[in-house]
């Protein structure tokens, strides 16, 4: 009772709200039904097709719109990088899907792995059922650093000096926020 008007709420901007324990549990489920009454500005982020479980409810929604997160293309190294996620084609049909029934969607290109995500490619291959793109860099930091540098010394070692580069200049980002 206490959000404004013009206040978003944002389901998954941290933590899936479709992990696989939530087919079973079904507490964004529950969440949902809850704000129904509500009916706020919701907007809900994943990696999962789950979120067609609920399209009963999303379609209540009067202000709504669903994004899905992808970063990478390729299957294999998207298993690799997350390996408990839904895999890149079925985000992007569960996008297609969403968009068919009617509910508000879009991309959410996020993280950006420099030389290894084709945003050209997902513009390409979501731009007839997505509402709206959103584009997040890579944010290279402390506790993730060494993640980062282990995935890419197993899979793209070449790039590594760039990401160094981009570590400390924001240069590389500059000029791709140009081109997107």
């Amino acid at each position: 009772k206490s959000v404004k008007e013009d206040s978003v709420i944002l389901i998954g901007s941290v933590t899936d709200p479709y992990q696989p324990l939530e087919a079973k549990y079904k507490i964004t489920r529950g969440c949902l039904e809850r704000l129904l009454e509500f009916q706020p500005r919701l907007e809900i982020l994943t990696k999962s097709p789950l979120v067609l479980r609920d399209l009963d409810l999303l379609k209540q929604f009067k202000n709504l719109r669903v994004g899905i997160s992808l970063g990478i293309l390729d299957e294999g190294l998207s298993r690799k990088l997350e390996p408990y996620a839904s895999s890149p084609n079925r985000r992007l049909e569960t996008l297609r899907k969403l968009h068919e029934e009617g509910i508000r969607t879009y991309l959410f290109i996020s993280p950006i792995f420099p030389e290894i995500t084709d945003f050209e490619e997902l513009i390409k291959l979501s731009r007839d059922y997505v509402d709206e793109m959103l584009f997040e860099n890579l944010n290279i930091r402390a506790n993730n650093r060494k993640r980062i540098f282990e995935f890419l010394r197993e899979n793209r070692p070449k790039l590594i000096p760039l990401y160094e580069t981009i570590q400390k200049d924001n240069s590389y980002w500059d000029s791709l926020e140009v081109k997107i």
